[in-house]
Protein backbone atom coordinates (compact mmCIF):
# COMPACT_ATOMS: atom_id res chain seq x y z
CA UNK A 1 0.00 0.00 0.00
CA UNK A 2 2.78 2.36 0.68
CA UNK A 3 4.37 1.73 -2.79
CA UNK A 4 5.41 4.76 -5.03
CA UNK A 5 3.77 5.32 -8.34
CA UNK A 6 6.32 4.18 -10.67
CA UNK A 7 5.75 7.88 -12.81
CA UNK A 8 6.31 9.91 -9.84
CA UNK A 9 9.66 8.47 -9.14
CA UNK A 10 10.48 8.60 -12.90
CA UNK A 11 9.58 12.23 -12.94
CA UNK A 12 11.28 13.22 -9.54
CA UNK A 13 14.28 11.32 -10.68
CA UNK A 14 14.22 13.68 -13.81
CA UNK A 15 13.78 16.67 -12.28
CA UNK A 16 16.79 16.09 -10.25
CA UNK A 17 18.92 15.03 -13.31
CA UNK A 18 18.05 18.14 -14.62
CA UNK A 19 18.71 20.30 -11.73
CA UNK A 20 21.89 18.53 -11.49
CA UNK A 21 22.70 19.51 -15.52
CA UNK A 22 21.14 23.68 -14.95
CA UNK A 23 23.79 23.76 -11.97
CA UNK A 24 26.62 22.44 -14.37
CA UNK A 25 25.43 25.16 -16.78
CA UNK A 26 25.16 27.87 -14.46
CA UNK A 27 29.09 26.97 -13.67
CA UNK A 28 30.03 27.22 -17.11
CA UNK A 29 27.81 30.46 -17.41
CA UNK A 30 29.73 32.12 -14.39
CA UNK A 31 33.03 31.04 -15.99
CA UNK A 32 31.38 32.32 -19.31
CA UNK A 33 31.02 35.88 -17.53
CA UNK A 34 34.17 36.03 -15.98
CA UNK A 35 36.77 38.68 -17.23
CA UNK A 36 38.65 35.60 -18.29
CA UNK A 37 35.46 35.19 -20.87
CA UNK A 38 37.37 35.08 -24.15
CA UNK A 39 39.51 32.65 -23.84
CA UNK A 40 36.55 30.10 -23.31
CA UNK A 41 34.23 28.72 -26.42
CA UNK A 42 30.62 26.34 -25.26
CA UNK A 43 28.67 25.50 -28.26
CA UNK A 44 25.94 23.36 -28.57
CA UNK A 45 25.32 20.96 -31.67
CA UNK A 46 22.28 19.89 -33.43
CA UNK A 47 21.12 17.37 -30.84
CA UNK A 48 21.88 19.66 -27.74
CA UNK A 49 26.00 17.75 -27.31
CA UNK A 50 27.55 20.82 -25.49
CA UNK A 51 31.16 21.32 -26.99
CA UNK A 52 33.85 22.81 -24.44
CA UNK A 53 37.19 24.37 -25.86
CA UNK A 54 39.91 26.56 -24.42
CA UNK A 55 38.82 26.07 -21.06
CA UNK A 56 41.41 27.81 -18.27
CA UNK A 57 41.75 27.32 -14.73
CA UNK A 58 40.28 30.34 -12.98
CA UNK A 59 37.71 30.48 -9.89
CA UNK A 60 36.45 34.10 -8.35
CA UNK A 61 38.10 32.82 -5.38
CA UNK A 62 41.52 32.15 -6.97
CA UNK A 63 41.70 28.45 -5.67
CA UNK A 64 42.72 26.75 -9.04
CA UNK A 65 41.84 23.31 -8.06
CA UNK A 66 38.24 24.50 -7.63
CA UNK A 67 38.64 26.23 -10.91
CA UNK A 68 39.53 22.11 -12.20
CA UNK A 69 36.78 20.94 -10.53
CA UNK A 70 34.14 23.23 -11.93
CA UNK A 71 35.32 22.18 -15.27
CA UNK A 72 35.88 18.47 -15.19
CA UNK A 73 32.13 18.39 -13.49
CA UNK A 74 30.82 20.08 -16.21
CA UNK A 75 32.16 18.13 -18.82
CA UNK A 76 31.35 14.83 -16.57
CA UNK A 77 27.53 15.84 -16.51
CA UNK A 78 27.52 16.70 -20.61
CA UNK A 79 28.48 13.31 -20.96
CA UNK A 80 25.99 11.97 -18.67
CA UNK A 81 23.24 13.97 -20.02
CA UNK A 82 24.13 13.04 -23.45
CA UNK A 83 24.24 9.66 -22.83
CA UNK A 84 20.27 9.95 -21.43
CA UNK A 85 19.40 11.85 -24.42
CA UNK A 86 20.76 8.39 -26.61
CA UNK A 87 19.00 6.31 -24.68
CA UNK A 88 15.84 8.01 -24.98
CA UNK A 89 15.92 7.98 -28.82
CA UNK A 90 14.29 5.21 -30.48
CA UNK A 91 16.74 2.16 -31.71
CA UNK A 92 16.32 2.04 -35.77
CA UNK A 93 15.24 -1.85 -36.30
CA UNK A 94 17.53 -2.80 -39.12
CA UNK A 95 15.98 -4.48 -42.06
CA UNK A 96 16.95 -7.98 -42.98
CA UNK A 97 18.76 -8.63 -45.64
CA UNK A 98 15.41 -10.67 -47.25
CA UNK A 99 13.32 -7.51 -45.84
CA UNK A 100 16.01 -4.96 -47.89
CA UNK A 101 15.67 -7.15 -51.12
CA UNK A 102 12.28 -7.15 -51.14
CA UNK A 103 11.75 -3.54 -50.25
CA UNK A 104 14.60 -3.08 -53.42
CA UNK A 105 12.59 -5.18 -55.82
CA UNK A 106 9.22 -3.11 -54.96
CA UNK A 107 10.79 -0.16 -55.74
CA UNK A 108 12.02 -0.85 -59.01
CA UNK A 109 8.95 -1.98 -60.00
CA UNK A 110 8.02 2.24 -59.91
CA UNK A 111 10.41 3.07 -62.52
CA UNK A 112 9.38 2.85 -66.21
CA UNK A 113 11.17 1.26 -69.13
CA UNK A 114 10.69 4.28 -71.49
CA UNK A 115 9.43 7.26 -69.41
CA UNK A 116 11.76 8.72 -67.30
CA UNK A 117 11.15 9.19 -63.66
CA UNK A 118 12.14 11.74 -61.01
CA UNK A 119 13.37 10.01 -57.38
CA UNK A 120 10.82 11.90 -55.68
CA UNK A 121 8.06 10.29 -57.74
CA UNK A 122 9.40 7.07 -57.45
CA UNK A 123 9.47 7.68 -53.74
CA UNK A 124 5.99 9.21 -53.07
CA UNK A 125 4.21 5.82 -55.19
CA UNK A 126 6.42 3.58 -53.46
CA UNK A 127 5.94 5.25 -50.38
CA UNK A 128 9.07 5.59 -48.98
CA UNK A 129 11.88 8.76 -48.04
CA UNK A 130 14.13 9.73 -51.34
CA UNK A 131 16.49 9.52 -48.44
CA UNK A 132 15.38 5.61 -48.78
CA UNK A 133 16.46 4.99 -52.15
CA UNK A 134 20.35 4.39 -52.80
CA UNK A 135 20.12 5.41 -56.34
CA UNK A 136 24.36 5.33 -57.00
CA UNK A 137 23.95 1.70 -55.84
CA UNK A 138 21.43 0.53 -58.93
CA UNK A 139 23.01 3.10 -61.36
CA UNK A 140 26.45 1.17 -60.06
CA UNK A 141 24.80 -2.42 -60.56
CA UNK A 142 22.87 -1.39 -63.77
CA UNK A 143 19.21 -1.42 -62.76
CA UNK A 144 18.69 2.24 -63.34
CA UNK A 145 19.94 4.52 -65.88
CA UNK A 146 20.06 8.26 -65.96
CA UNK A 147 17.87 9.98 -68.88
CA UNK A 148 16.99 13.81 -68.65
CA UNK A 149 15.92 14.54 -65.38
CA UNK A 150 14.70 10.99 -64.27
CA UNK A 151 16.02 8.00 -64.44
CA UNK A 152 14.36 4.67 -66.39
CA UNK A 153 14.50 0.83 -65.49
CA UNK A 154 17.07 -1.00 -67.59
CA UNK A 155 16.03 -4.69 -69.25
CA UNK A 156 18.46 -6.54 -65.83
CA UNK A 157 16.25 -8.54 -64.27
CA UNK A 158 16.23 -7.76 -60.73
CA UNK A 159 16.33 -11.20 -57.79
CA UNK A 160 15.53 -10.62 -54.52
Amino acid sequence: MSDVNPSIAAVTEEIRAREQELEALRAALAVLQSDRQPLVHITTGNSGQLAISNIFVHHPNGNEADAAAVALEFIQRGQRAQAAVDQALPARKKKSAHESRASTAHLLTHFDRKQARSIEDVATRAGVSTREIAIGVLKRHGYLKKKGDGYVRTAKVYTP
